[in-house]
């Protein structure tokens, strides 16, 4: 990111301040080693503080969500995710589109930053309301957060003091989301959806980001000073006269990652599509078994006997076996007295 801003000390000397890089700070996060993949690639802290000090109420100054590159695992339809900007130097929600979408074969749940994210009327974004001049829909005054991450970029000289002013007006590109009040105000603001939007393609079984477009609008508030009154053009403008101007906006995109969706789909797509396939293969054996088994109980029965008794015949037989062994039994006992006799 590259900018101007500049410093005015106590003799009104101008300075001007450049910061070019992608360092955005420590990161403290979770790394869902272990049991903690609930909290995988959650926000501990930003830069040693688990809180930040730029916003008006405890709830807007919330680190929450990821970096927006990795989240937890096996998600189940989340509705929605945290993500922690420190472009936009606070916490964004995004909502998740009812339909899955296919990367390169791949279903993926795509997220987006609605907006309600800069809605001034929302109750929630109440803290975010730092200059009430630009407290509107679509827009955010970041103004003290750059002024305090270009303060700690400047060296430290001795005897030298001075305030860091800076107007930094955070919105999407082209004013999209705005007022329209705000859009019609600068000439040549066309807001499209498609090609301004901020979102990310999340593969939620393996918590990756896939594809993904973040897409931010950097403004400044002009106002009328004794400087410009000294250019002839501006010199008419009235004391109050102040104009939302857009200095840039820039897109970071991922496209179509093929070396982490090639991964994911032979590491976990594959193995899943085999064993899934298997599972159905033997479902699929189970019952043409079953079906070969009650064909042949059906067309092919076992024969069998038909083994008549006579129930009543039988206990007749028996009693008079019964009767006959007793009547032989007392004949030999009878016997047996005379000889003794």
């Amino acid at each position: 990111m590259l900018f101007s801003v500049f410093v005015r000390n106590n003799k009104n000397l101008l300075l001007e301040i450049k910061k070019n890089g992608s360092n955005d700070g420590v990161h403290t996060i979770y790394t869902g080693y272990n049991v903690d993949n609930e909290n995988r690639g959650e926000h501990q802290g930003w830069n040693g503080n688990e809180t930040l000090p730029y916003w008006k109420t405890p709830y807007c100054n919330m680190i929450n969500g990821t970096d927006g590159t990795i989240f937890p695992t096996f998600l189940e339809d989340p509705h929605s995710l945290y993500i922690f900007s420190p472009d936009l130097c606070r916490s964004l929600l995004f909502d998740e589109q009812l339909e899955k979408q296919s990367v390169d074969g791949l279903d993926t749940s795509k997220f987006y930053l609605p907006a309600q994210v800069f809605n001034a009327s929302d109750p929630d974004n109440k803290g975010f309301c730092v200059d009430e001049s630009v407290c509107k829909d679509g827009l955010l005054d970041a103004s003290k957060c750059y002024a305090s991450k270009l303060t700690e970029d400047i060296p430290h000289v001795p005897f030298f003091n001075f305030t860091l002013q800076l107007s930094a007006i955070i919105s999407s590109p082209h004013f999209m989301y705005a007022d329209a009040q705000v859009i019609h105000s600068v000439n040549g603001m066309h807001p499209n959806e498609t090609l301004h939007e901020t979102f990310i393609n999340v593969h939620l079984e393996m918590g990756v980001v896939v594809r993904a477009a973040k897409r931010i609008q950097v403004n400044t508030v002009l106002k009328q000073t004794p400087f410009l009154k000294q250019i002839k053009p501006l010199k008419n403008l009235p004391d109050n006269w102040t104009q939302l101007m857009p200095v840039f906006w820039l897109e970071e995109r991922l496209y179509d990652n093929d070396a982490v969706i090639d991964e994911i789909k032979s590491k976990f797509v594959m193995p899943q599509s085999v064993v899934t396939l298997v599972s159905y293969c033997g479902v699929a054996i189970g019952i043409f078994l079953l079906i070969i088994a009650i064909s042949i109980f059906v067309c092919c029965p076992i024969p069998y006997k038909t083994l008549i008794v006579d129930l009543d015949k039988d206990v007749d037989e028996d009693r008079d076996n019964l009767i006959g062994g007793e009547g032989d039994l007392r004949l030999a006992n009878h016997r047996d007295g005379s000889s003794d006799a």
